[in-house]
């Protein structure tokens, strides 16, 4: 796992605290904001992270890229640093990708001409370098 963190809290707990990477069998009751949702087998899926512009620190970890049913990604306005994991290219469903203003460096990873649903990718404000890959979206 990552030194990835918010306030001090190491990233593998923050996942679970915001309910990300959890297993479960055939329901779920999320309360959040006094607002009680009841989840069942088909709808526990993650389709959506949007961490954008709180304190989350460190780099990202590797084991995002293992969210395949993920649409949408914001880890935008942040102080993440480090590599985008090389493997964001395992993330075939993502359509729209946001890792801008942070401080990631390094080249784009060649795996991203693999997420050919990707309508929306944002990087600027980053430190990286190289081509953009090309496939049919990129």
């Amino acid at each position: 796992m990552s030194d990835m963190a918010i306030d001090d809290v190491p990233f593998s707990q923050v996942w679970v605290g915001l309910g990300i990477h959890f297993t479960y069998e055939e329901e779920l009751d999320l309360v959040t904001k006094g607002v009680k949702l009841e989840y069942n087998a088909a709808d526990l899926y993650t389709r959506n992270i949007d961490l954008s512009s709180n304190f989350l620190s460190g780099s990202i970890p590797n084991e995002i890229s293992s969210l395949h049913y993920l649409h949408s990604l914001n880890l935008s306005h942040k102080q993440l640093v480090g590599r985008i994991p090389e493997n964001v290219g395992n993330m075939v469903n993502l359509e729209s990708l946001d890792l801008s203003n942070n401080n990631l460096s390094g080249e784009i990873p060649k795996s991203m001409s693999r997420l050919t649903f990707l309508q929306v990718l944002n990087l600027s404000c980053n430190n990286l370098c190289g081509k953009i890959p090309t496939s049919t979206q990129l």
